[in-house]
């Protein structure tokens, strides 16, 4: 592992017969060997990742884990992940239809679409939908408290080794990465149609 390699980190979440992933990517910004490996770096942290999703998430859906990936430069290496932190959401009610997500937007210091980002944070409750249709202002600032959670480095230690990691936006055509430098969540509905009940129900990655 070296400075600039890119880490994709996989946050599953889950239904009776849907689920979510949501795939950002991290650069390595600091690093002393023995490096831990995407195994201990998943294991670090996916107890808070578990604590910034259940909050969103309504309660009959569940947190799954994370996976973690190095992608670039190739060949990518094994995933390691966390199932550890399973645990069920924690927003009362009942859930809004499977395809309605709450949407963080990523920015870097350039325009166009391949500069920017999106997260669609799913399973959200009924009781988080306001009487005009738009998201609450508690589910907002929980939204929000996700946001600041994918703003921040991810880090891990083993064995006297440690590694730092940075969010950014990776360009898969090139294996390059532009720096994340700002966020935002929206304060209306988004849509994310492959986790709706047309869509045929899938498995749990890991």
């Amino acid at each position: 592992m070296a400075l600039n390699d890119v880490y994709q980190v996989r946050s599953v979440c889950y239904t009776t017969t849907q689920v979510a992933v949501n795939v950002r990517h991290y650069r390595v910004t600091a690093e002393a060997p023995p490096v831990p490996s995407a195994a201990i770096i998943a294991g670090q942290n996916g107890a808070a990742f578990a604590a910034a999703y259940t909050p969103v998430l309504v309660v009959l859906a569940r947190f799954r884990g994370i996976g973690v990936q190095k992608v670039a430069p190739a060949p990518p290496l094994l995933e390691g992940t966390d199932i550890l932190n399973d645990a069920p959401g924690t927003f009362p009610g009942e859930g809004l239809p499977k395809q309605v997500a709450g949407l963080i937007t990523f920015r870097t210091p350039f325009a166009g679409r391949a500069f920017r980002g999106r997260l669609y944070a799913p399973f959200p409750s009924e009781d988080a939908n306001t009487a005009v249709a738009v998201p609450s202002a508690p589910y907002l600032a929980l939204l929000d408290a996700l946001r600041l959670h994918y703003m921040a480095s991810i880090n891990a230690i083993a064995g006297g080794g440690n590694i730092t990691m940075t969010p950014c936006i990776f360009h898969r055509s090139t294996a390059t990465f532009t720096d994340i430098n700002s966020s935002l969540i929206r304060t209306v509905w988004a849509t994310q149609r492959r986790r709706s009940d047309f869509g045929r129900p899938n498995t749990l990655p890991f």
